[in-house]
This record gives C-alpha cells, sequence and structure tokens, in this order.
C-alpha cells in the first residue's frame, strides 16, 4: 500500500512540475510573438545589416525549434510504444 501511495504522490508531482513548465513555455512563447510581430513592423525601415541579422537570428531559432520537436517526437513515440507494449501484455482473463 506504502508503494501505491508513493506512486500517487510522485505523480502529484510531476504533474505540478509539467503545470509550471506548461506555464513558462506558454509566457516564452508569448513573447516570443510579440518580439516577432515588433520585428515584422520594423522590417520595412530597417538597414540591410539589421535585416541580416534578424534573418540570422530568426534562422537559428527555427533551427533550435527544429531541433526540440524532434527530440520530443522522438520521446512521444517512445512513451506510445511503451504504452502499447503493457496495454497489449496486461492479462484481462
Amino acid at each position: 500500500m506504502q508503494k501505491l501511495l508513493d506512486a500517487v504522490r510522485n505523480y502529484n508531482a510531476q504533474i505540478k512540475q509539467i503545470t509550471v513548465d506548461v506555464r513558462a513555455a506558454d509566457l516564452a512563447a508569448d513573447s516570443l510573438s510579440k518580439q516577432l510581430s515588433e520585428a515584422q513592423h520594423r522590417v520595412p525601415t530597417a538597414t540591410t545589416k539589421t535585416i541580416t541579422e534578424y534573418i540570422d537570428t530568426s534562422a537559428g531559432v527555427l533551427k533550435a525549434c527544429i531541433a526540440k520537436y524532434r527530440t520530443v517526437a522522438e520521446a512521444a513515440d517512445g512513451h506510445a510504444a511503451d504504452a502499447r507494449r503493457l496495454s497489449d501484455g496486461w492479462s484481462v482473463d
């Protein structure tokens, strides 16, 4: 019984951390969205050097997002495979 209680406590702590992480990600995404919107309005009057720096920075951010997306997708696929294996292996007799 203690093992089950510990598992539930651990689960609740993980869910709490996930909630905090999601909120932080939302705030970061909102901030980035606002920055991109502001930059978009400045492009018509920006110098060539500034536009080049903007493009370089945007490319770097996009590369980082793609790498993270791949990492998350791989983890999700692994989790789905684990869940399927457990579900398929669980005896319902």
